[in-house]
């Protein structure tokens, strides 16, 4: 639960009162589950509705007050690799950042989709109950986002390239 609600928030309190969030959700209305989805889609979607909840709360509030949000702080720390050079950790970090930017930039419901199959390993048919959509929606949806996470990488390494 708690790497489900860091995949959204991407950082570590607000994943740990998340996932806490979504425990007290699943206590109080389990006597709801009927069972027409695995018990475990149906805690995913709770997850989920919870992060996105907390997430356009947070987006709101921040916008109020200054104009803008980053949906990912992106203050996370990629794990050190082990044998790997001072240059080799500083390019990978900054290869992981440039993709957390990437997915950060991509629509709400791409990177909710993309987040359930990639980082989650859900199957899409379990993404079409979580998001209310249909199968062929999620395949649509994640052959978008991979589509635009490719132009944004593609800048951003050619950015890269241009800078050395």
């Amino acid at each position: 639960m708690y790497n489900t609600c860091y995949s959204f928030l991407k950082r570590q309190d607000l994943a740990e009162d998340q996932a806490q969030e979504v425990f007290i959700a699943i206590f109080r209305s389990i006597g709801s589950f009927e069972g027409k989805s695995k018990l475990s889609t149906w805690i995913y979607k709770i997850a989920v509705t919870k992060c996105l909840d907390h997430i356009r709360t947070q987006h709101r509030q921040k916008r109020r007050a200054n104009g803008f949000l980053s949906l990912f702080s992106l203050q996370h720390e990629i794990p050190e690799e082990k044998g790997a050079t001072p240059y080799e950790h500083l390019s990978n970090k900054e290869s992981g950042q440039a993709i957390a930017e990437a997915i950060d930039a991509l629509p709400e419901k791409y990177k909710t989709v993309f987040i359930l199959k990639y980082m989650e390993g859900l199957s899409q048919q379990e993404i079409a109950i979580i998001t209310e959509s249909t199968e062929k929606s999620v395949e649509g949806i994640l052959t978008r986002s991979r589509q635009q996470l490719k132009e944004k990488l593609k800048e951003y390494y050619r950015e890269m390239k241009e800078s050395n």
